[in-house]
């Protein structure tokens, strides 16, 4: 049975808005450094069917630890501008190809991104 799109929807989005409510609870609850990541992770690993969600969630996990290690260790070396900016996302990407997690270089991607941007920002 197909659900109309009005309902997988709202669907999709009470499952994303739990599963970021429940890990920024456990981030937080766990004392971590940047419970934001915990946040964005859910939120991105989040499909409509739960099926979906375990199948690739694992691989945007790796990617997002990924990205954010990706990203600490160039924070220092490049800055929050365009090039910085531009150089860590393909590096991230890049490393992903290189990890086998060709479907998930997108989500390290973004999250090196803003690690760089946040991070290289407050130094």
């Amino acid at each position: 049975m197909k659900l109309q799109p009005h309902i997988a929807g709202f669907q999709l989005a009470l499952r994303a808005a739990v599963a970021a409510g429940v890990s920024l609870g456990i981030a937080q609850a766990l004392g971590l450094d940047y419970p934001i990541y915990a946040f964005i992770s859910a939120v991105i690993v989040t499909d409509l069917l739960p099926s979906q969600s375990r199948h690739l969630g694992l691989r945007r996990l790796v990617a997002t630890v990924l990205g954010a290690a990706c990203g600490a260790a160039l924070s220092p070396i490049v800055g929050p501008g365009p090039w910085g900016s531009g150089l860590s996302v393909l590096a991230a990407m890049l490393l992903s190809e290189l990890a086998g997690a060709r479907d998930a270089a997108k989500v390290a991607g973004f999250i090196c991104g803003i690690v760089v941007l946040d991070h290289s920002a407050a130094l």
